[in-house]
């Protein structure tokens, strides 16, 4: 790995990397018993609730997770040895048996654990700080599938205890999901669980008692909205479990619950009676178009594109060539209206969509222009579209999913500044755009599809200082360096060649005077798509091209000399070496986890390399 390919591969490793285990690439479903039953937990509760959802629909439909919450251990939760141990009168066989035995009913079962001296409900002894290998181990002798981490208690660090945590369940020797319970987000987390809390916990009111905003349904959607820049397969940002079917929602406010959760990617985690919910509600649950929203494998949270007043329009990709989302229209008001969603704001041709209502699980055909209908109040009308990009709408890079992100300084800003305001440099204003603080990496993965990159660069208006360097990197390779650019300056418009970039990297860096007041924008960042397919033909022996498709590395050259080809992952380490003796090479790679890897030619110092996104 050359230099510059090296500095950006730590840059991107810092930030990013794939969760612990490869277990779960869509988002969890399955069952908690935290909402009805809080500690009032038993071994014959847990089997009765694996019986009833191996029957009615639930296991079907892919709930396959059933996992105890606090309060399942002994008081004190630990043996002379120091081992873990569940309650001997409520869970008389054990926890080994219990999962037995849900593996036997085509089930999962998940525990709970807590990052602190104590669970949540202080049980003495119940936390696993200092003792992450050996609770990791227990649990994965116990055959063990889920594991939900708390924050209760806290003796450490929040990072270091949740990486601790994960590397431990990494090497326990049994795939396990890694639940982050921290109750915010974090730009760490999505490296090391395979999903984190994003909110405080959840309960079956609407807004709140007595209607104000707190702990409650809406405010868990709000703090879950802007997550969406984390979210990816392998790593969702969670709102917290489903309160469908617990008591107190309306009919309308269960389906709006159980959308809006779809459309974010979240995982679908009941936390209702199973064993007594009613028909409607199982139907709410088990609705088949509904739950493949949220299965969807590109793993693209969507986003609410739309606001005025009461009455919102979210927006899921589904797939990745954005042609197909999945579209909701939700009506926070008191009354029924009228709401419309106009296929323009999808970027779509507008002269024949087809639409399909996925709670009534019924194709609508094919719709021009628009498509109108009333919602209730509190609901959410939900439907699936699919048609053809419309060639004259931009395509911004704020509105496509981000593949990995760092950020010095809060979250990315994405349409606003990185402190939330609007995008503005100099005396101009930006409705689209990214906001950053340096040091910044953002990634995105084009697979080859767009020619050109162009933006205006600068710092943002909200602060007078700072000085930033902007870099644009494609798979590697520098493309496009600015020079040192200072705040209170106008922006600069750049136009960038992508023509054949797997992976996008854009980078904002400190000048070397600290990277405070270092806010960087692009602003009215966009790509133009490939108006071709066919790839640059190889000119010179330096020249190669390499992609990644059905899970093969496809390698093309000019010269057949015999070379050694050698893949690192971003830490450094080589994970697979193949002799060339040709010009095309065709390498399986499918035993590779997902994430950014770099490829290497040549055992000499002026060896090429290149980094290419595995998906």
């Amino acid at each position: 790995m050359n230099t510059t390919s090296r500095t950006i591969a730590i840059g991107l490793f810092a930030a990013f990397s794939v969760p612990a285990q490869k277990v779960t690439m869509t988002p969890p479903m399955g069952w908690n018993s935290w909402n009805t039953f809080y500690g009032n937990i038993s071994e014959s509760l847990i089997k009765g609730i694996i019986d009833v959802m191996g029957t009615n629909g639930m296991r079907a439909a892919g709930y396959v997770y059933v996992n105890l919450d606090d309060n399942w251990m002994a008081n004190p939760a630990r043996d002379g040895a120091g081992n873990l141990r569940a309650d001997p009168t409520r869970f008389p066989n054990g926890i080994k048996s219990l999962a037995d035995y849900a593996h036997s009913k085509g089930m999962k079962l998940g525990i709970y654990g807590d990052r602190g001296s104590m669970t949540c409900m202080n049980v003495p002894q119940s936390g696993s700080y200092g003792k992450e290998a050996a609770d990791a181990k227990m649990f994965a002798s116990w055959g063990i599938d889920y594991v939900k981490y708390d924050n209760c208690n806290p003796v450490g660090q929040m990072q270091s205890d949740y990486t601790t945590m994960g590397k431990a369940i990494a090497n326990s020797g049994r795939p396990m999901v890694f639940s982050v319970c921290a109750w915010q987000t974090q730009e760490w987390m999505p490296a090391v669980g395979n999903l984190w809390r994003s909110t405080d916990d959840i309960t079956s009111e609407w807004l709140g008692v007595n209607n104000v905003y707190g702990r409650a349904i809406m405010t868990n959607l709000d703090g879950n909205s802007d997550k969406f820049i984390f979210t990816r397969p392998g790593a969702f940002s969670d709102p917290d479990m489903l309160e469908v079917g617990t008591g107190k929602l309306t009919l309308d406010e269960n389906k709006a619950h159980f959308g809006l959760w779809a459309l974010m990617a979240a995982p679908l985690i009941a936390g209702n009676d199973v064993r007594s919910v009613n028909a409607t509600n199982l139907a709410i649950l088990t609705n088949s178009d509904v739950i493949s929203i949220d299965q969807d494998s590109a793993g693209i949270q969507g986003r609410r594109i739309l606001k005025n007043g009461d009455f919102e329009t979210w927006v899921k990709p589904l797939g990745t060539e954005y042609n197909s989302f999945a579209v909701g229209l939700f009506n926070r008001s008191g009354s029924a209206s009228n709401m419309t969603i106009k296929w323009s704001d999808l970027q779509l041709d507008p002269t024949s969509v087809t639409v399909r209502d996925a709670w009534a699980k019924k194709d609508l055909g094919n719709i021009k222009d628009a498509h109108t209908v009333s919602v209730p109040s509190h609901g959410l009308a939900l439907f699936k579209v699919k048609g053809t990009r419309d060639p004259s709408a931009t395509t911004w890079v704020s509105d496509r999913q981000i593949h990995s992100i760092t950020n010095a300084w809060k979250l990315l800003g994405v349409d606003k500044s990185v402190a939330g305001n609007a995008l503005k440099i100099g005396s101009k204003t930006y409705t689209k755009g990214l906001g950053t603080n340096s040091p910044s990496t953002t990634v995105l993965a084009l697979r080859k599809k767009f020619d050109k990159f162009q933006s205006d660069i600068g710092i943002d208006a909200e602060t007078s200082a700072g000085s930033v360097v902007f870099q644009v990197f494609g798979d590697g390779k520098k493309l496009y360096e600015s020079p040192v650019m200072k705040g209170g300056a106008a922006p600069v418009a750049i136009d960038v060649s992508v023509a054949g970039v797997d992976s996008l990297s854009l980078i904002v860096t400190d000048a070397g005077d600290g990277n405070t007041n270092d806010h960087g924008d692009w602003a009215g960042a966009k790509l133009t798509p490939a108006t071709s397919g066919v790839t640059a033909p190889v000119r010179s022996l330096q020249d190669w091209q390499a992609t990644v498709r059905g899970g093969r590395l496809l390698l093309d050259r000019a010269s057949s000399a015999t070379e050694v080809l050698r893949i690192h992952d971003l830490q450094g380490r080589e994970v697979l070496s193949h002799r060339l003796t040709g010009t095309h090479t065709d390498i399986a790679v499918r035993g590779l986890a997902r994430g950014i890897y770099s490829i290497r030619l040549g055992e000499s110092t002026a060896s090429r390399s290149k980094t290419f996104l595995l998906d």
